[in-house]
C-alpha cells in the first residue's frame, strides 16, 4: 500500500522526474529519514540518564556530608533506575520487528523536499483553519468568500487526493493593483511566497514562446534550463500569475489555453512542466468567454474590488474560473 502511495504522491508533485526513479528516489529519502528518528525507547532511557545523574550528584553530597543513611537511600533509587535503563536497552536488543514506514513518513518527506505544508485530508482542513484565520485579520469583511476559495484550493495540499484540471482564474478589471495585492496575500500564507509573476505584454511576437518553453535544438540557448516556468520542477505548489493577457500574441495565448486545458506542458528538453498543483491567475482589461477557453469570465471596476473573491468563486464551485 505505501508503495502505491508514493508512486501516486510522487505522480502529482514530481512530475518533472520519471518512473520508476522518481519513486525509488522518495522511498529511498523516506527509508532513511524513519531509520535516523530517534525510537520512543531511546528517549525514555535519555530522560532515565538525566534522572540518574541528579541522584547520583545527590548522593555524592549527602556521603560528603556524612549522612550515610540518606545517601543508602538515594543509592536504593540509584539502582532502581539503572535496573529500568538495562530492561529497555535489552527490550530494543530483542525487538526484532523492522521499523515501517507510513503514509504520514512520505507526507513529511514530500513536505520538507517542498517546503510546503502538505498531508491527509483531516490534518489539512485543521492547517488551512488556522492560516485561513491570518488571511480573515487582513480582510475583516470577507470572511464568507475566504472561506470558499481556501476550501477551492485545500485539493493541492492534500497528498492523496487526485487533481483533474488546474484551479484557474480569468479576471477583468482596471485595478491591477488591488488583485496582485489580494493573491500576494495568499500566496505568502499558503504556498510559502511561491510566486510566478509574468508580464505578458512582454510576450508580443511568437518567437517569445521560447521564453516559456525554452529555446528549440539548434537554437542559442538550448540545454540552458531557462525557461520561465523551470522554478516548478522545484516548487510545484506555486502561484502562476499572467498580467496583461489582451497585449500579448495569439500564440502565448494559445499556450496559456492549452496549459489551463491540460494542465502540464513539456519543454524543449523533454521535461513535463506540470500546473495541476499551481493556482493560475490570468489578468485582461478586455475579456469574453472566447478569448481564451474558460467557461466563464469575470468583469471587476474598482467598486467591485472589495467582492473580487466572492465573484469568483461563487461562479461556479467545480469548475475554477
Amino acid at each position: 500500500e505505501v508503495i502505491k502511495y508514493i508512486i501516486n504522491i510522487s505522480g502529482k508533485y514530481l512530475t518533472y522526474k520519471k518512473e520508476p526513479d522518481r519513486s525509488i528516489d522518495i522511498l529511498d529519502e523516506v527509508s532513511s529519514m524513519v531509520f535516523s528518528k530517534v525510537d520512543n525507547i531511546q528517549l525514555k532511557n535519555n530522560k532515565l540518564r538525566k534522572k540518574l545523574n541528579k541522584i547520583k550528584n545527590i548522593k555524592q553530597s549527602l556521603i560528603i556530608n556524612n549522612k550515610f543513611d540518606e545517601a543508602l537511600s538515594y543509592r536504593i533509587k540509584e539502582k532502581i533506575i539503572e535496573s529500568k535503563i538495562n530492561k529497555n536497552y535489552l527490550k530494543k536488543v530483542n525487538n526484532n520487528n523492522p521499523r515501517i514506514i507510513k503514509e504520514n513518513d512520505v507526507n513529511e518527506l514530500i513536505s520538507k523536499k517542498l517546503n510546503i505544508t502538505l498531508n491527509s485530508c483531516k490534518v489539512i482542513k485543521n492547517v488551512l483553519g488556522v492560516q485561513k484565520k491570518a488571511l480573515k485579520a487582513e480582510y475583516v469583511n470577507m470572511s464568507n468568500e475566504i472561506d470558499l476559495i481556501i476550501n477551492n484550493m485545500k485539493d493541492i495540499f492534500i497528498c492523496n487526493k487526485k487533481i483533474d484540471k488546474p484551479i484557474s482564474y480569468l479576471i477583468s478589471t482596471d485595478n491591477n493593483k488591488e488583485i496582485n495585492n489580494i493573491f500576494k496575500k495568499i500566496g505568502e500564507i499558503f504556498f510559502n511566497n511561491n510566486l510566478i509573476k509574468i508580464n505578458l505584454s512582454e510576450y508580443k511576437d511568437d518567437q517569445s514562446i521560447s521564453k516559456m518553453v525554452g529555446a528549440l535544438p539548434g537554437y542559442i540557448g538550448f540545454n540552458n534550463k531557462n525557461n520561465t516556468f523551470e522554478i516548478l520542477k522545484e516548487k510545484p505548489v506555486s502561484i502562476v500569475f499572467f498580467e496583461n493577457y489582451d497585449q500579448t500574441c495569439n500564440t502565448i495565448k494559445n499556450f496559456i489555453k492549452s496549459i489551463i486545458e491540460k494542465g502540464f506542458f513539456i519543454d524543449s528538453n523533454g521535461y513535463k512542466i506540470s500546473f495541476m498543483t499551481s493556482l493560475i491567475v490570468v489578468l485582461s482589461k478586455e475579456c469574453n468567454k472566447q478569448l481564451i477557453g474558460f467557461n466563464n469570465t469575470i468583469n471587476i471596476n474598482e467598486q467591485d474590488i472589495n467582492n473580487l473573491v466572492s465573484k469568483i468563486i461563487n461562479i461556479n464551485k467545480k469548475v475554477y474560473v
